[in-house]
């Protein structure tokens, strides 16, 4: 066909519009990308490709972001503080957020493509146009590798994941490197978090009640599945050994509803554990998404309803170890609407200063011994 359904956005790529140019009657629209499928577009009489739009605020190392539960706003929180809101148009999803070892900031979505604010200038930057990352389903995440590369998640196509890998000359080539095989369509599905050595992807499936590793390399997969209850919220993974990845779970093991796990993961094979450890005493308070800070260790969590508590690395490490803590006691680092039902989280890299590097590495020693003792008790 080469007239387009009614509400349907279509692009052609320069090849596409070359070859039409040259070759007229070869290219079809019906073959062409699509952008959007929606009532709103129908019978439009203009039609522009704008910039992305302006981040209000400042990206600084160690903020915390949260994907509000609409989809459509980025909430930034600094030191307690809830400092700005970035909210897209009504036609546009946030999938995710994530970060890079420069504490840049990647905001990826349908609609929206991968929106990246830099941390030293803020400027902001499209890495991937909406019509870049079109017309495979709907995208739901995004990972960061060291040297730049992205991964994307998508809810269709069986869960697809695609890889975007810097050309050298600004852009990105695009390849498809397998699929998870997680279908369901629930808001939290489909989150992912990258080991450190960029060999897997880890994707939480919540609507499928597993979670998957994806070899980045080879697109093969391993999963875990619970014994029973429901994935009740997205995933984290510890930020310094990949040794375990984080989840919250309704009624794992025979459990009572709502409590936060840790299971077991080799970031070398892509094997998990079988039996996941319960992180914390209480049973009222349900995990909607958790995110580490990268330097300190620190975990993050938006609690339902309408809090950001925290919990220290070393409080981590005591219940993985069989001390575990009371989210209610945890010290609350914001309360409000905004931390309601939270869709994705991360936390800002932080770049320290080399002075601070020598500091920092002898407390981190510390916590990695005792860590060498907890993961040898799991043993």
């Amino acid at each position: 066909s080469n007239r387009a359904n009614g509400g349907e956005i279509r692009f052609a790529t320069n090849a596409q519009l070359a070859q039409a140019i040259s070759n007229p009657g070869t290219v079809n629209i019906s073959d062409l990308g699509q952008l959007l499928q929606s009532g709103n577009a129908s019978i439009d009489r203009d039609l522009a490709v704008i910039e992305p739009p302006p981040y209000p605020g400042i990206v600084q190392q160690g903020d915390v972001w949260v994907v509000d539960s609409n989809l459509r706003s980025v909430h930034q929180f600094r030191g307690g503080t809830k400092v700005s809101t970035f909210t897209l148009n009504t036609d546009d999803m946030i999938g995710g957020v994530a970060t890079d070892l420069n504490a840049n900031l990647y905001i990826a979505g349908s609609g929206l493509g991968v929106y990246r604010i830099d941390r030293n200038t803020n400027q902001v930057a499209w890495l991937l146009k909406p019509d870049e990352v079109a017309g495979v389903g709907q995208v739901r995440d995004i990972a960061v590798a060291s040297d730049g590369t992205l991964y994307i998640t998508y809810y269709g196509q069986s869960g697809r994941v695609d890889k975007f890998t810097p050309d050298g000359s600004g852009g990105y080539t695009r390849s498809q490197i397998g699929a998870t095989g997680l279908g369901g369509g629930d808001r939290g599905n489909h989150h992912a978090w990258l080991t450190n050595n960029g060999n897997y992807l880890l994707v939480s499936g919540r609507g499928d009640n597993k979670i998957v590793a994806m070899d980045t390399s080879t697109g093969s997969i391993n999963s875990w599945s619970l014994p029973s209850g429901n994935l009740a919220a997205e995933i984290a993974l510890d930020p310094f050994t990949n040794t375990y990845v984080l989840f919250c779970g309704g009624d794992v093991g025979g459990a009572q509803p709502y409590q936060l796990f840790a299971l077991s993961f080799n970031p070398n094979t892509g094997a998990f554990g079988t039996a996941p450890i319960a992180l914390n005493t209480d049973t009222d308070d349900w995990v909607d998404a958790l995110a580490f800070d990268p330097l300190t260790g620190d975990l993050y969590m938006s609690v339902r309803y309408n809090q950001l508590v925290k919990a220290t690395y070393a409080q981590y490490l005591a219940a993985l170890a069989g001390s575990p803590f009371d989210i209610d006691l945890l010290p609350r680092v914001y309360t409000g609407a905004e931390a309601n039902v939270a869709r994705d989280m991360v936390v800002t890299n932080r770049v320290p200063e080399p002075a601070s590097c020598v500091l920092f590495g002898l407390g981190l020693i510390g916590l990695l011994v005792a860590r060498r003792r907890v993961v040898r008790l799991g043993q």
